[in-house]
């Protein structure tokens, strides 16, 4: 699975028995669907908040930010989860949620 930021392979982590993709170039985390489902499930309060970032509606539209889904290809929204104050990148089909370092 190629970076969405710098098109590099990233690595497959795993943690608990949950896999992340991560990219030892910028440090950013690749969650899919399934990944967020199992942390939400084991972090309690956590859970709706990552439930909402990938249902929640765009609310940044930045055209200098060419980041793709690394499962589909199609260009990733920047959101901004309610109750959490920091913006992420989604897939538009829910593919997963992008966090740069530091998100």
């Amino acid at each position: 699975m190629r970076c969405p930021v710098c098109r590099v392979e990233m690595l497959t982590l795993e943690f608990a028995k949950i896999e992340s993709d991560y990219c030892g170039e910028c440090g950013g985390v690749w969650l899919d669907s399934g990944e967020i489902e199992l942390l939400g499930e084991r972090a309690g309060a956590m859970r709706k908040s990552l439930l909402a970032a990938l249902d929640s509606e765009i609310v940044e539209r930045e055209q200098s930010r060419k980041r793709h889904c690394p499962v589909c290809g199609m260009r990733l929204a920047r959101v901004r989860p309610g109750g959490v104050g920091v913006s992420v990148d989604r897939c538009r089909y829910r593919h997963g949620l992008w966090f740069d370092r530091g998100e």
